[in-house]
């Protein structure tokens, strides 16, 4: 099999999707070598991954992936596909406490890094979480009695092991960072939102989304290079549910967030503890402006999935109101709370 698929896309033609599984899954069962795996993701990279080789790789992770069970019927994700090298402070997961004042239930699914300055995993380590003691079992009860918990990538799906070191050496993003975002392991969420990294992958990623299941989704990407919507410049969104998908360019100028390009340095971070701090200002509301804004719209999405016909000025002001209620910060203080205690079996709030 490995032969045939090398041949195939060093010629540039693309894998079916049961081929694409199958080489995936051999790869997640460590049935070849390290130097084949580097090749064959320097080749699907090289030629450029289509829906059907990232919806043939994400089925074959979520075969190895440990599941975690959830009964809400708002259990949703914020998170974005990173390798847009913006070295931003973490939107997405200060998105996602936000959103869990909201009534979402979060399940925060990530890394560490692996191409930017802080992965999800890094900043909530520097926020105070206990990311060893969320383990599979704790975080899931932390998800259905907080509303909120992260899902650390590698307890729930070990089989990445065989990868991890290739694509610490790999100097380029791999289908790993497309797919990581696809696999969560309560899903298929019913909300989620999703950056990527081009404007031109945003519909392939939703029309993947539907089919894994997600009802409600929205996949967008700025016009600057942000897997975010941008206050900076328009964005390409993509709504979609079970039946249909609508595009529409968001202008933040129209709704009064927009901000100089020269801003963008006032969300640039070095390291964890910078976007840390920046994510601590912004939910006890002293943060600057812009890192507020960012935050705010791409919270606002989540009201436009629940209530697809509200208005993005009525989203967002609602949303900025929240934030400003310190119940962001609350759900923070609780997901760190219960990281730290060492037994959560009867934890109550």
């Amino acid at each position: 099999m490995y032969k045939q698929v090398i041949e195939k896309l060093l010629n540039g033609n693309n894998m079916l999707p049961g081929e694409t599984e199958m080489i995936f899954d051999e790869i997640f069962n460590n049935s070849i070598n390290d130097v084949q795996v580097s090749s064959f993701l320097t080749a699907l990279a090289s030629k450029g991954e289509v829906y059907q080789e990232i919806l043939g790789a994400a089925h074959s992770l979520n075969k190895f992936k440990i599941p975690v069970k959830c009964s809400s019927l708002q259990l949703s994700d914020s998170c974005g596909t990173g390798g847009d090298k913006s070295s931003t402070f973490n939107i997405s997961t200060a998105v996602s406490f936000v959103i869990a004042a909201n009534g979402f239930t979060v399940a925060k699914h990530g890394n560490r890094s692996v191409t930017s300055s802080s992965g999800s995993a890094d900043v909530l380590v520097s926020l105070g979480i206990n990311l060893t003691n969320l383990t599979p079992a704790k975080a899931e009860q932390a998800l259905n009695n907080i509303g909120i918990s992260f899902l650390f990538a590698p307890y729930f799906h070990p089989a990445m092991k065989y990868v991890a070191n290739i694509r610490k050496n790999l100097s380029f993003r791999t289908i790993f960072n497309i797919i990581g975002p696809l696999v969560n392991p309560a899903g298929p969420v019913k909300y989620h939102a999703l950056g990527v990294f081009s404007p031109k992958l945003a519909p392939v990623m939703a029309k993947v989304l539907q089919q894994m299941g997600v009802e409600n989704g929205a996949v967008f990407s700025s016009y600057d290079g942000l897997d975010e919507i941008s206050v900076f410049d328009q964005t390409k969104i993509i709504f979609f549910n079970n039946e249909s998908t609508e595009e529409i360019i968001f202008d933040p100028k129209k709704y009064g967030i927009y901000h100089e390009s020269k801003e963008l340095e006032k969300i640039k971070v070095n390291n964890p503890d910078e976007s840390a701090e920046l994510i601590k200002k912004i939910l006890t509301n002293s943060a600057p402006s812009v890192a507020r804004d960012i935050v705010t719209i791409n919270a606002a999405i989540f009201e436009k999935l629940r209530e697809p016909e509200i208005s993005f000025e009525e989203a967002i002001r609602k949303t900025s109101e929240l934030i400003s209620t310190y119940k962001p910060l609350e759900k923070l203080n609780q997901l760190i709370g219960f990281s730290q205690k060492d037994e959560v079996t009867n934890w109550v709030f």
